[in-house]
């Protein structure tokens, strides 16, 4: 399968001077507007405890994150899983609805939908297969796709373009939906590894 590699979206937080915020028109669709510069010296930081390998770690981040917010969902049926109604869009997208506006979320785990989104691909985790679009990773289960937890050591190739760069101690990890990714070498090509997840 040719592997089509995006541009990421990536800054270290910590060089960085700005932070991009996601926002939309009127009409749903999505643009960027960035927020007031402010000094490197001025920013605060938060904290969350991550499980990476087994091992529970405290990763740190900027506490201006990116936000995907739409104001009208067109043409999307919901799909409802416990409590919650979740809006699926073409490109593997999951939102719910929050004070008026639609946010971007990661789905619960065993929410099942009947066809994958476009452009999701097959992967291999140590002898178990999965697919994957947009950060959010799926089993096959009679009568659709089930939404799973990220499977530890999975490689992708694609990281969305919202992805995040957060820190562990000195190292410096690629984050989406708050499931952890590393830096990896495979046949000479890069790819990203499945390291963990931010715990509840």
């Amino acid at each position: 399968m040719k592997k089509i590699y995006l541009p990421l979206l990536l800054g270290l937080v910590f060089n960085s001077v700005s932070a991009q915020v996601s926002t939309a028109t009127t009409n749903g669709k999505l643009s960027t507007a960035t927020n007031t510069k402010v000094k490197h010296n001025e920013r605060k930081w938060a904290t969350r405890s991550v499980m990476i390998k087994g091992s529970m770690e405290t990763v740190t981040f900027g506490t201006e994150p990116r936000v995907v917010v739409k104001r009208a969902i067109d043409d999307l049926n919901p799909i409802k899983y416990g409590e919650h109604n979740y809006y699926l869009d073409e490109n593997g997208n999951f939102f719910r609805y929050n004070g008026g506006r639609y946010l971007l979320v990661k789905p619960s785990k065993g929410l099942v939908i009947n066809k994958l989104p476009k452009d999701s691909f097959h992967l291999d985790a140590k002898g178990n297969w999965f697919d994957f679009r947009n950060g959010i990773f799926y089993k096959a289960v009679d009568g659709g796709f089930e939404v799973v937890p990220a499977p530890l050591d999975a490689i992708i190739y694609d990281l969305p373009l919202l992805t995040d760069v957060v820190m562990v101690k000195d190292k410096a990890y690629y984050e989406y939906l708050g499931v952890l990714y590393d830096k990896v070498m495979v046949d000479d090509e890069q790819g990203f590894q499945v390291v963990g997840e931010l715990t509840e």
